[in-house]
């Protein structure tokens, strides 16, 4: 599954002058941040701290729905349900699923930043 190109164009808008610098900055901040998160959230799991399952859920899936990394998104709310309902049988599994579609994700959004980048030089 692709990147959300609506959630990025608004991103793109940002920059009066077409650069989409501001779209670059933000997804580098996120490519630091998401896996910091993803961990946050493994953890958390591990000592069942489903608050702070829930808190770093909602974050990921906040900041994934802005840069249109929709599935990575949708498997954080899941996420931050089951913590929320300490249902919490089904997160090991998402949480491997959403380690997956993260990796997808982070590189469909290094694409797009050296595109952006490359047509920036142009």
């Amino acid at each position: 599954m692709g990147l959300d190109q609506n959630a990025l164009g608004q991103l793109r808008a940002l920059d009066s002058d077409g650069s989409a610098r501001i779209l670059v900055q933000i997804v580098n901040s996120y490519l630091v941040d998401a896996p910091a998160l993803i961990q946050k959230m493994r953890a958390a799991l591990a000592v069942d701290d489903m608050v702070s399952l829930t808190r770093n859920a909602h974050s990921l899936k906040s900041t994934s729905l802005s840069l249109g990394a929709i599935r990575v998104s949708e498997i954080a709310r899941e996420m931050e349900t089951a913590g929320r309902s300490k249902a919490t049988g089904a997160c090991p599994a998402l949480l491997m699923a959403l380690s997956a579609e993260y990796a997808v994700a982070e590189q469909l959004l290094k694409a797009e930043c050296a595109a952006v980048q490359k047509a920036s030089r142009l």
